[in-house]
């Protein structure tokens, strides 16, 4: 937002005239020699004066004896225009022996007398044969070199986003084919897994079968033993041990159990034969038997056997 700051009431009511609002403040004010009393410059190349309508107080203000700046600067038209007001700053600077070099319509340039060689440098305004640029020039070339360095930085980044994007892509294809050979052996795994299932399901139905099989088994193991020990223990199957014995004989298969019990087969046979001696009859009928099984001559010979043995 533009501003100015004036001493002069008259520039201060032509400025709000034109709708610009202006407040006054009490400042402290010091003349041109006070300053460069303050700060003792050992000496002053160049020497600006903006005051807005106040440049001619300013110039008073100054020991020129004392102070000499080798080239002034001076705002010379009345503020905010293009209306020349340096009659009598001019008059008092040509007096202090300063020499008018050129105006560029807004300032007015003077060199001091002791340093009149600087004339022939401000006899022209700045133009082409200087090679200079101007502020808003020089602001958008260096706006430009912000850029062109943001553009460069930017397409560091762009190149590294780039490779790194490269690296993503090569990385997602690598993982793409390792995601796709996972994916393949896990079908393989499923379908195995399928097979084993369909086995493990064949087997638990065939071990429920073969448990179920032995089961029976066992139970028919058990009935067997079961009949088997009542067998062993019925009376029969102790009066008929003889004949088992006379039948094991005449197949030749005589072996270590009958070996290791034939002493009481022979008491058993003796008390049977005398069982049987009692009654003519069954003794009849048993001798008939035994003729027509083809065992005669071998129970002969046990029955001889065990006598003889007996009375012996």
């Amino acid at each position: 937002m533009r501003g100015w700051a004036t001493l002069d009431r008259h520039v201060a009511e032509t400025h709000e005239k034109n709708g610009h609002i202006g407040k006054w403040h009490n400042v402290e004010v010091k003349t041109l020699a006070e300053v460069c009393a303050e700060y003792e410059p050992e000496n002053i190349h160049f020497l600006k004066i903006d005051v807005e309508g106040l440049e001619i107080s300013v110039l008073k203000g100054n020991d020129w004896s004392k102070y000499r700046p080798w080239i002034v600067v001076v705002e010379a038209t009345f503020p905010n225009t293009q209306i020349d007001r340096y009659s009598d700053l001019e008059e008092l600077l040509v007096a202090e022996n300063y020499v008018f070099a050129y105006a560029d319509g807004l300032n007015r340039f003077y060199v001091s007398a002791e340093h009149i060689e600087l004339l022939p440098s401000l006899k022209y305004p700045p133009n082409i044969f200087d090679d200079y640029q101007t502020y808003s020039e020089y602001s958008a070339l260096q706006e430009v070199k912000i850029f062109e360095k943001k553009n460069i930085s930017l397409l560091q980044d762009n190149v590294k986003i780039t490779e790194e994007y490269h690296l993503l892509s090569q990385k997602n294809l690598s993982l793409s084919a390792e995601n796709e050979r996972v994916s393949i052996a896990n079908n393989l795994l499923s379908l195995e897994n399928e097979k084993l299932s369909v086995t493990n399901n064949e087997l638990s139905k065939k071990y429920e079968v073969i448990l179920e099989h032995v089961k029976k088994l066992e139970h028919e193991n058990a009935i067997t033993k079961k009949y088997v020990g009542e067998i062993l223990n019925s009376t029969s199957w102790r009066i008929t041990a003889p004949v088992r014995l006379i039948g094991q004989l005449k197949h030749g298969k005589k072996n270590d159990s009958t070996l290791k019990h034939s002493w009481l087969s022979k008491k058993l046979i003796r008390k049977l034969i005398n069982q049987i001696n009692k009654h003519p009859k069954l003794r009849y009928q048993i001798v008939n038997i035994i003729k027509k099984i083809g065992l005669y001559s071998i129970v002969r010979s046990a029955y001889l056997g065990v006598f003889i043995n007996n009375a012996s």
